[in-house]
């Protein structure tokens, strides 16, 4: 299904706005997060004003356009529904995000509340797992606690050190999620 403003609002399955990272071996476990580049332009006061500003106005474009689809196209009614209620959160994120100060602190509290829960939910699930996994080290990426993809760490360190140049968060999440790519950055 198609996105009414492409890959420019997080927030869903496909464009999730914060991942969790999680490196696992006998005995360690150590998570890591990564938040879009769009939530964090929302903790700087002037910035925030403009790009909250911008996210609202997409909310509503992606918001309407998903409406009327799903009048119009009843087979993925449910989808287009979603659609616009992403588009209604980016609205309301991006009012809070054009306030200055109090609306950067407001959301900088909220993604840190998120990720801290995102992170108990993982460990939670990995805890009561633990019997299915072997003793290697192994990565795994989730988002909104649950598991997108996982592989061995001698595999992506492989992988990523065929590159020959520096790393990107995105060449790291395309190495864990291939052959099914998560786009993020």
């Amino acid at each position: 299904m198609f996105s009414a403003t492409g890959s420019l609002l997080p927030g869903s399955r496909e464009r999730p706005d914060i991942l969790i990272c999680t490196t696992i071996r006998p005995g360690y476990m150590r998570a890591s997060s990564s938040i879009c580049k769009l939530n964090k332009f929302g903790y700087m006061p002037v910035m925030s004003t403009i790009t909250g500003l911008g996210r609202a106005l997409l909310g509503i474009i992606h918001t309407i356009v998903h409406l009327v689809s799903a009048i119009f196209d009843r087979q993925n009614q449910a989808q287009h529904v979603q659609e616009s209620t992403l588009g209604a959160k980016n609205i309301a994120r991006g009012i809070v995000e054009a306030i200055p100060i109090a609306g950067n602190l407001a959301m900088y509290i909220t993604d840190e509340i998120r990720i801290h829960k995102f992170i108990d939910m993982d460990e939670e699930r990995r805890e009561s797992n633990r019997a299915a996994r072997n003793n290697d080290e192994i990565v795994i990426l989730s988002a909104y606690g649950e598991e997108i993809a996982q592989k061995p760490q001698a595999q992506i360190t492989q992988a990523l050190g065929a590159l020959n140049r520096p790393v990107t968060l995105a060449d790291f999440n395309n190495t864990i999620t291939a052959p099914n790519r998560v786009i993020f950055s």
